[in-house]
């Protein structure tokens, strides 16, 4: 199975905007000398949390989904390869009908729900370190598409996995490793509203 690069996929999509990388980091001072400061290794850190709307059409139906990324601080914090500790992460995933508040669908989704496509070896080093729409699968508007990716919390890694979660239009949900992802918006077309008239 081939790694993709958190980097590349964070940079579009706040899947990866930590504020706190593990290792050394600097700081300048009002004279502008720079200080190290070290991360403790002892002191579980944390990704970003962050949260995303949009409306979708699938079948030729309108539905809004909602996610929000969550740190899982209740259960066991993960140590990485260099040693560092990180809390994991979950996703709750919503999906409501049309642009109304009745609630369509909802799951939760975390690091175990991938478990399958992570090697075992690296499986108690890697978190969920981030979600997002598919917009690799924007035109296909047949099932509701996202991506997640399981890998080291550290960002300046480069191992991490991407999985397509595709969710049916009856709500069953399947996943696929994948190699590509693109994970900024290449159309408008995602949130027109089919029952409206172009008046």
């Amino acid at each position: 199975m081939k790694t993709t690069n958190i980097l590349s996929i964070a940079a579009l999509s706040l899947l990866m905007l930590s504020t706190t990388a593990c290792g050394d980091s600097s700081k300048k001072s009002e004279n502008n000398e720079v200080k190290e400061t070290k991360i403790n290794p002892n002191v579980p850190q944390s990704v970003p949390e962050y949260s995303k709307s949009d409306t979708i059409t699938v079948k030729g139906k309108l539905y809004t989904y909602e996610f929000k990324f969550l740190n899982d601080k209740q259960s066991p914090v993960i140590t990485n390869s260099e040693g560092y500790k990180y809390y994991d992460n979950y996703v709750e995933l919503t999906i409501y009908k049309g642009k109304t508040d009745e609630v369509e669908f909802t799951h939760t989704f975390n690091a175990n729900s991938f478990k399958q496509y992570i090697p075992e070896n690296i499986q108690t080093q890697s978190s969920l370190v981030g979600f997002n729409f598919n917009y690799m699968e924007l035109g296909k508007n047949d099932k509701f598409h996202f991506i997640a990716v399981v890998g080291d919390p550290d960002e300046t890694t480069d191992i991490a996995y991407s999985i397509a979660i595709d969710i049916n239009p009856d709500y069953s949900i399947s996943t696929r490793i994948v190699n590509n992802v693109d994970t900024e918006p290449i159309s408008n077309d995602m949130n027109v509203d089919p029952d409206e008239n172009d008046a």
